[in-house]
């Protein structure tokens, strides 16, 4: 149960960081409902976010159901995918800005922006990436792309854009 409770708090802490904005008034629980529901189109009531995130007693326990809807509003498929790709990797930094030289082949990124658009980005080394997911039809799988800095609350600027091998101009 307590392994549990540090990946539910791993969770809130990851949901609030997407959001940009801490979880504690009841104002912040309408609020939150309602990315939860542009995101993923499911509904979770506030009396169970207020539960999760320990604003009011409840039950020990949460359904799977509910934290694969919280991880599917981050963009993981399910709480499992959440728990095998995000959680269990060790070397998760939160950080405001982001060189890409520190980052490992593998390392994946992703980023929000304009609440329910996003992209899982997987570094490749030197500098460029490839789409794993995204929210844009722009940005779809396996597109490659050069970025050398991420800061966050500013544009991204993707340089070298190519889609199956070819270059091509994106505007979002």
């Amino acid at each position: 149960m307590e392994k549990q409770n540090e990946q539910i708090v791993f969770l809130r802490n990851f949901i609030e960081e997407s959001v940009c904005r801490e979880i504690k008034t009841p104002m912040d629980f309408v609020f939150l409902r309602e990315i939860i529901q542009e995101r993923t189109g499911e509904l979770l009531s506030i009396a169970t976010l207020k539960r999760i995130w320990g604003y009011v007693n409840g039950y020990k326990t949460i359904r799977f159901s509910t934290l694969s809807i919280l991880s599917r509003s981050v963009g993981f498929k399910n709480w499992t995918d959440f728990l095998e790709n995000y959680y269990s990797n060790s070397n998760i930094i939160t950080v405001k800005s982001l060189y890409s030289e520190s980052l490992e082949t593998g390392d994946r990124l992703t980023v929000y922006w304009n609440i329910r658009n996003y992209c899982i980005f997987e570094y490749c080394g030197r500098n460029i990436f490839s789409v794993v997911e995204s929210s844009v039809p722009e940005l779809e799988r396996n597109v490659l792309f050069h970025c050398s800095y991420f800061i966050e609350g500013q544009p991204l600027y993707l340089d070298k854009v190519r889609k199956n091998r070819l270059p091509f101009v994106l505007v979002i």
